[in-house]
């Protein structure tokens, strides 16, 4: 699964902890996004826009852990179950349901 985001690390801008920024050279940087909810009244809603800058500067990790989640999902869940033990079998059906919320996760991301 291909994207096509910003490439590089992302992170909160240092100066404006609104928005979010990557690399551009050694000394420059790239604008991503800012967050501004509120924007009538920013000061009012700063500290949820400084977490949805986290959040959102968190991303391109996130994605590459959905992608690594859905590669290895062949070593992690067996082919067959039912000659599982139970408490096992709990842990597999764990393992599918987080497989799969990886899988839209990625599917979210790249339509």
């Amino acid at each position: 699964m291909e994207n096509s985001f910003t490439p590089g690390e992302w992170f909160v801008d240092g100066f404006d902890t609104t928005s979010v920024i990557t690399k551009d050279t050694q000394v420059t940087y790239k604008h991503i996004t800012r967050c501004n909810y509120g924007y009538a009244d920013p000061l009012r809603h700063l500290e949820e826009n400084k977490a949805n800058a986290r959040l959102i500067s968190s991303a391109p990790n996130m994605f590459n852990v959905c992608k690594e989640i859905i590669r290895l999902k062949d070593l992690i869940l067996p082919a067959e179950v039912d000659h599982l033990k139970e408490e096992r079998r709990e842990e597999i059906i764990a393992l599918v349901r987080l497989v799969r919320q990886a899988e839209q996760a990625l599917k979210k991301a790249t339509e």
